[in-house]
């Protein structure tokens, strides 16, 4: 299974899941007893999930004004 470390963490901490592995070239601040594959030996194991925003050329509204808040890497600037 792959997933986002802060959407197990709860699990992970209630002892009803167990992680074994982060996909990632480092460990996760979030787990730092965690290895990564590559620590456990497999060279060639490495992921990382991408996500975006999609919408219509010219169509505006909430959409573009959540994305121009973001995460800052739009420069508070509304997408065209």
């Amino acid at each position: 299974m792959a997933s986002a470390p802060g959407t197990l963490k709860q699990q992970v901490d209630d002892g009803k899941m167990r992680v074994l592995a982060n996909w990632g070239a480092e460990r996760v601040a979030s787990f730092p007893d965690l290895p990564t594959f590559k620590e456990l030996g497999y060279k060639d194991v490495e992921f990382y999930i991408w996500a975006g925003l999609f919408r219509a050329k010219g169509a505006a509204g909430a959409a573009d004004d959540a994305a121009a808040r973001g995460n800052g890497t739009s420069g508070g600037k509304r997408p065209r």
